[in-house]
């Protein structure tokens, strides 16, 4: 998978001068398009670039940067060039050997810094990624997919990583059933280690609406005997509402065989029904 977009013929020439380490050059053309409002100040300007890492050592007019790839790159700085902190204790703690950083600038003949941004742990860079496959594995804190070419990819997940499965939004990792067919959008940290951002699979579950006799009540559910014959599981949970005749209700009321009621709700795949609604077309 590819995971910058196409670069110049030109800038190709500038990536040879430095093979093996991890500075992504881009010419006036073959710009990534995801770059952020500092990213994009050296659009205009040949030879412009990115490098990210660890910072080795610093000196008055420049720095040594530890690339993703373990290659070793020195970095100029100018009167011009522009640093900012990306947290309180980076600010706290002044720019210094050991930050990770994000620089953009121009290599010509070696990089010149136009801005800097540092942190005291990895960030995430203006490169985007995006993998899309099946399920094979989860942990907690990382998802395991295998994308179209047979190869598996082992993406982290953090608490910035947001899920929707099956239509239903998360803040923390849902149960994702393995073989699920996944997107998962990803940042690039400045370690060059990936993290989830955003992970979407399956379909968002279809709206149900269905009436008739309850048959029978258990915990959380009943069966409901629909007007055709055919039955049909419904459950309900703390953020189902009841209605009576059409009136809402401060508390469940009591459900009982032989009664007519009204669900609506969405129809997972199983085929039973979650019902956001119950209403009772008669009195418990």
């Amino acid at each position: 998978m590819k995971r910058y977009s196409t670069l110049a013929a030109s800038t190709c020439a500038t990536l040879a001068l430095v093979t093996g380490i991890s500075v992504t050059a881009f010419a006036a053309t073959g710009l990534a398009q995801n770059w952020t409002a500092t990213a994009q100040q050296t659009k205009s300007r040949a030879g412009g670039a990115i490098v990210f890492g660890s910072v080795v050592s610093t000196s008055s007019s420049g720095a040594t940067v530890k690339t993703p790839s373990n290659g070793n790159l020195t970095i100029a700085f100018t009167s011009s060039t522009h640093f900012k902190a990306r947290s309180t204790a980076a600010t706290t703690a002044g720019y210094k050997a050991g930050d990770q950083i994000y620089a953009v600038g121009r290599y010509i003949n070696g990089f010149t810094a136009s801005t800097v941004q540092y942190d005291v742990t990895p960030f995430a860079v203006p490169l985007p990624v995006q993998y899309k496959g099946t399920l094979s594995s989860t942990n907690g804190s990382s998802l395991t997919i295998a994308v179209k070419s047979g190869q598996s990819v082992t993406i982290p997940t953090g608490s910035t990583t947001r899920f929707t499965i099956n239509g239903q939004k998360s803040t923390t990792m849902p149960s994702i059933p393995s073989g699920l067919t996944l997107t998962v959008q990803a940042q690039t940290l400045t370690d060059g280690t990936l993290r989830a951002k955003n992970v979407v699979g399956g379909t968002a579950p279809k709206q149900a609406r269905v009436s008739g006799t309850i048959a029978s009540v258990g915990p959380g559910s009943f069966v409901l005997t629909r007007n055709n014959g055919q039955t049909v599981t419904v459950t309900t949970g703390t953020t189902t509402q009841f209605r009576v005749k059409g009136q809402t209700q401060a508390t469940a009321p009591t459900l009982a065989s032989g009664q007519k009621v009204a669900v609506t709700g969405t129809r997972l795949a199983d085929g039973t029904v979650a019902a956001t609604i119950v209403n009772l077309q008669t009195a418990p």
